[in-house]
């Protein structure tokens, strides 16, 4: 018994570039197609854990898409790609959930594990319900569908294993969460303290003395004295100073002081004669 595959999560990437040659074969009229993805697990359910649509395309049998999609795969071994297109115009007014259905066409995701990482592009025939899922019950009525799928579709895919990717980005180390203890209880607020001044100790405060009286002003006069001028100290005596001096001559009169001092003056000398 062959050993089973390990699982091969990872990511794929569509491409639903356009469609050709579609024919509903029930209306006779030109379909309004759109493209539903879905992500199918073939066993031991069949199982569908994702799905995609495109818009709506009005009026055309060759619409073109040109829309990308990113699908989570969980296990490509185990897991299938159906790409299915709708009438949208037939399927609003059909009873049965096969109305409006155009084909489609079933992709192993298996096969593409080996071409991880590359583009692969083809091209698709539509095909009717696929036999691997009759035993469905959800795709019963579809499976009813008598209506010929005709066209072809192109589609782009990539496959990139969850291993290969680009390494997730450092986490920060989560630190074990400590016990939050309760806060004690706020003491009640109480006003901040005044600035306090500075004591100094109490001196012993002594009695001014008393008062004197005012002086009268003719008294306070009387008390200023003058300073008596310094005099020159008197000169070392010698022996000549201490002899007597002779008398003074007694004073000349005004009138003969000023007799003497008028006398005439002498004649000046004769002029030299000049020579003959």
């Amino acid at each position: 018994m062959p050993t089973p595959e390990p699982p091969c999560p990872g990511s794929l990437r569509v491409l639903v570039h356009r469609a050709q040659g579609l024919s509903t074969g029930t209306t006779g009229f030109t379909p309004d197609p759109q493209v539903n993805l879905r992500v199918l697990v073939s066993a031991p359910m069949h199982d569908t854990y994702a799905q995609e649509n495109t818009q709506v395309r009005v009026g055309t049998p060759d619409p073109d898409f040109s829309e990308e999609f990113t699908i989570q795969i969980l296990d490509a071994h185990s897991s299938h790609l159906e790409v299915s297109i709708w009438d949208t115009k037939s399927r609003c007014k059909g009873q049965q959930s096969s109305a409006g259905f155009m084909g489609e066409c079933l992709l192993n995701l298996s096969k593409l594990v080996p071409f991880q990482g590359h583009v692969i592009e083809q091209e698709f025939t539509l095909k009717r319900c696929a036999k691997l899922f009759l035993q469905d019950p959800l795709r019963v009525e579809l499976c009813k569908a008598q209506v010929p799928a005709v066209g072809k579709m192109i589609i782009e895919l990539e496959f990139t294993a969850l291993d290969t990717q680009s390494p997730p980005a450092s986490k920060v180390p989560s630190y074990p969460k400590l016990p939050i203890s309760p806060s004690p209880p706020l003491p009640p607020s109480r006003p901040p303290p005044a600035s306090k001044v500075p004591s100094y100790p109490n001196l012993p405060i002594k009695p001014s003395p008393p008062l004197t009286p005012p002086v009268p002003h003719h008294l306070a006069q009387q008390q200023y004295t003058q300073v008596p001028s310094p005099q020159p100290a008197p000169a070392a005596s010698s022996p000549e100073s201490s002899l007597p001096r002779p008398p003074l001559p007694p004073p000349m009169p005004h009138h003969v002081a000023q007799q003497e001092q008028m006398q005439p003056l002498p004649p000046p000398p004769p002029a030299p004669a000049a020579p003959s």
